[in-house]
């Protein structure tokens, strides 16, 4: 569960082809998400990506990791999205007093239409 922000970093490395796009998305160094990628690599005793000045490329390993991290970002957006959609949804019994007159006009048959 500690390597989880390494693991998410390592997916969006990836998906961007860029250390230096990523960091500048999470307001980090370069060499802060180098570091979080080398600590990952060393945690798993793989080594994850082949790095050149010009790119980078998952190695065998890195490509397995890659199918798995894709399985953690999809859930974690899907579980934002549940929870979002909760928070937002209106529950709950509303209580409305009119005078006897107003009870059966347009907007208020409209209004109960909505509700329903």
């Amino acid at each position: 569960m500690e390597h989880l922000k390494a693991l998410l970093l390592f997916h969006q490395v990836l998906q961007q082809g860029s250390m230096s796009a990523v960091a500048k998305q999470q307001g980090i160094s370069p060499s802060a998400v180098s570091q979080q990628l080398t600590q990952l690599e060393q945690h798993y005793g793989v080594k994850l990506l082949n790095r050149s000045t010009r790119s980078l490329s998952p190695t065998p390993a890195g490509k397995a990791l890659l199918q798995q991290t894709a399985q953690i970002q999809l859930l974690l957006e899907h579980t934002e999205q549940q929870l979002r959609a909760l928070t937002t949804e209106i529950s709950g019994e509303v209580c409305i007093s009119l005078p006897s007159g107003f009870v059966n006009s347009p907007p208020i048959e409209q209004l109960i239409k909505q509700i329903k």
